[in-house]
């Protein structure tokens, strides 16, 4: 949200009013869909760190579920349910602190390795079940390969 495009006055009643604008219904209801288009990319961020390790599926695992409490929490804020859009926040801001931990942790593992430190921190890899070498029958041949040795 650029301040600059004043994207909230709009929604006020008098229509010049940032403040009273952000804190209005149409405002709070058409803001959640920002969350939920963020977990939408988050949904498909996590399918394709299944590649990685398992720290970044917690990654963003943890973020589709605050995208998706974040949204809840605006539209239930925009029906005027205050109660539970609070502790939906709160729900929210709980699985942001698990994305930060995880963040620490493969941060850590990097540093660690970076410096040839000789205790490695797990982050769980995945690779090998990607791997198309020993899962030949489970997937289809891989395209650029089969083009190289047509070559």
């Amino acid at each position: 949200m650029t301040p600059a495009f004043n994207s909230a006055a709009p929604y006020s009643i008098s229509g010049t009013s940032t403040l009273e604008g952000m804190h209005s219904a149409g405002f709070v209801n058409t803001y959640a869909f920002f969350f939920l288009s963020m977990a939408m990319l988050m949904l498909v961020y996590m399918i394709c760190a299944t590649r990685t390790n398992v720290v970044y599926v917690t990654i963003f695992f943890s973020l589709v579920v605050f995208f998706c409490l974040a949204a809840a929490a605006y539209w239930r804020m925009g029906v005027g349910d205050k109660i539970t859009g609070e502790r939906l926040v709160v729900g929210s801001g709980a699985t942001l602190f698990v994305t930060s931990l995880c963040g620490w942790w493969v941060f850590t593992a990097q540093l660690l390795d970076s410096v040839g430190f000789p205790i490695a921190l797990p982050i769980g890899d995945l690779s090998h079940l990607w791997d198309l070498q020993r899962n030949k029958g489970n997937f289809a041949q891989d395209v650029e390969s089969s083009n190289v040795s047509d070559n």
